[in-house]
């Protein structure tokens, strides 16, 4: 009876609000994209850019203590300002910044660069991955919030997080580019930016 109840919800999400979950798949698609990109950053740096292994423990602790400030800024600024708006307005700063965080880590190759760029870059978007969970929560009705939320993050995390390193690294490995994981976020970015415009404000839905 259980597994009914939960193939029905599921359904239910699929049938009554296919838009929601396919619009909030792809707003957070980038947020999973960078999030996975910043945990590949210590591979990055030993591998790519030959950095000492010191980075392995340094790049992860910069990455952790920077969500948490940029979770707590997130809170403040959505509630104030709406989702809509500080999910953009912080992925237009992922844009803009990302490709010179990894210019500039690419010619220092220092473990400080290493964490200024990692710093800088999840400053920015910290306040519009807190905005996209906030309204992958509120898009969905009350009666199946639960369901509409887990699948839209399975969806996302399977799509988008499983393949995010594999991505990148066949990516340097083709083009021998190594910012092609700064072209890989940016590209992202620019489509949820999109979804984004068309999933609406949910600050203020009942």
């Amino acid at each position: 009876a259980k597994h009914t109840t939960a193939s029905a919800t599921l359904g239910a999400v699929w049938r009554g609000h296919k838009r929601e979950l396919i619009l909030t798949v792809l707003v957070t698609s980038c947020m999973t994209i960078s999030t996975y990109v910043a945990q590949y950053m210590t591979v990055y740096a030993q591998t790519t850019l030959k950095m000492p292994p010191e980075a392995a423990m340094v790049a992860p602790l910069a990455m952790g203590s920077v969500f948490i400030v940029g979770a707590f800024l997130g809170g403040v600024i959505c509630d104030r300002f709406g989702r809509r708006r500080t999910m953009i307005v912080s992925r237009i700063g992922v844009i803009i910044v990302q490709l010179p965080a990894f210019m500039y880590l690419e010619h220092e190759r220092t473990i400080t660069a290493l964490v200024l760029s990692i710093v800088v870059v999840g400053l920015i978007a910290g306040p519009g991955a807190i905005a996209a969970l906030t309204s992958m929560a509120e898009v969905f009705p009350q009666e199946i919030r639960s369901a509409g939320i887990s699948l839209a993050y399975a969806l996302t995390v399977t799509i988008f997080g499983a393949t995010t390193q594999f991505v990148i690294a066949g990516l340097i490995g083709v083009t021998e580019d190594p910012f092609a994981p700064a072209y890989y976020v940016i590209v992202s970015s620019v489509i949820s930016i999109g979804a984004m415009l068309m999933l609406g404000e949910t600050k203020d839905r009942a």
